[in-house]
């Protein structure tokens, strides 16, 4: 007999059912309790936890499940699996609305990427949406195996197949083979977000997932996107709390007009999504759209201001900016 504690909430959200509803399923169901190892509860809340801080939202109000200990064989027989079917943060003064539900994936693909990337963190979650018919309305996640990376595994070159596509604009078929083109697309994403070494390391594939989620998290976020991050306005990042870019002048330059630049650590912010948005507009693409002011988005300033009459420093002071017509504060 497995030893199992019960629950109902996940790292601060409330823990509903909803299979019992008509479908589609895109509801936040019931309040309902489940069950499961208490190691796997562990997992379960620390996954969670890190979902909230890097979706800036902070704790969901809702957590929507199929389950986790039932009568089947299998993890789930062992207390060690779980179902995801959705997650629901509701509006307040300081953050917008957000709703992901696992069969939306066609519908959403940042989103559901964003979801699965910190889930894939922490769990093997070899069951998705593009697994098989199945599970096309959730995610399943269980500890049968510890968290990494495998080109043999079709259910994990799938999801990073998605990633790759839908995240970082790397134009690939979804078909579960880790072939040539999926292989150079993996090396450019890891380029752009200078990450060393390869995918079959785990502690580089979390470190991808987690730089993915953020991304991923960022654009489904932003005040009115749906599935592009790069939407050509220069509406914020509505989940962005803190307006003010993290990266402290010296003392007494406080006054002064902020100068953007190639920095460690690097200097992020609503600025430097201004200034890649800008940059992007002009024709030359910055990409990611992060808000992080990483190497690409100096090359993508240098090869602007090559273009028109500008000092060539990588650097977006006021005349860089009163060029892309980018405000700096």
């Amino acid at each position: 007999m497995v030893e199992t504690v019960t629950w109902n909430d996940i790292a601060g959200a409330s823990t509903h059912y909803g299979r019992d509803q008509a479908r589609p399923l895109r509801t936040e169901g019931r309040p309902a309790s489940f069950r499961s190892t208490a190691d796997f509860k562990r997992t379960l809340d620390a996954c969670f936890e890190e979902m909230w801080t890097h979706s800036r939202l902070g704790a969901a109000d809702v957590v929507v499940s199929a389950g986790a200990l039932v009568a089947k064989p299998g993890m789930h027989g062992q207390g060690a699996a779980f179902d995801l079917d959705g997650i629901v943060w509701h509006a307040t003064d300081t953050r917008p609305e957000l709703q992901f539900y696992a069969i939306d994936f066609t519908k959403n693909h940042v989103l559901y990427c964003a979801v699965g990337a910190i889930l894939s963190r922490h769990f093997v979650h070899t069951l998705h949406y593009l697994y098989n018919a199945d599970h096309e309305d959730h995610y399943h996640v269980d500890t049968s195996i510890r968290p990494g990376f495998s080109s043999q595994s079709s259910s994990r070159v799938t999801f990073l197949q998605a990633t790759l596509h839908h995240v970082h604009d790397l134009p690939l078929v979804i078909d579960g083979t880790f072939g040539h083109r999926t292989a150079t697309a993996t090396e450019s994403a890891l380029r752009r977000l200078e990450i060393a070494g390869s995918l079959s390391t785990p502690s580089v594939w979390k470190e991808y997932l987690l730089e993915t989620a953020r991304i991923a998290f960022s654009a489904s976020v932003t005040a009115g996107s749906t599935d592009d991050p790069d939407r050509g306005d220069d509406t914020e990042p509505a989940g962005q709390i803190d307006p003010i870019d993290d990266h402290e002048r010296p003392p007494g330059e406080q006054n002064r007009t902020p100068l953007f630049s190639l920095t460690r650590p690097r200097m992020k912010g609503r600025v430097v999504t201004r200034i890649q948005r800008a940059v992007k507009k002009a024709g030359i693409d910055p990409r990611p759209i992060d808000g992080i002011y990483g190497t690409l988005t100096k090359d993508g300033v240098v090869t602007y201001q090559q273009g028109h009459n500008l000092e060539v420093d990588g650097i977006v002071g006021p005349e860089t900016a009163a060029s892309l017509k980018v405000r700096l504060t």
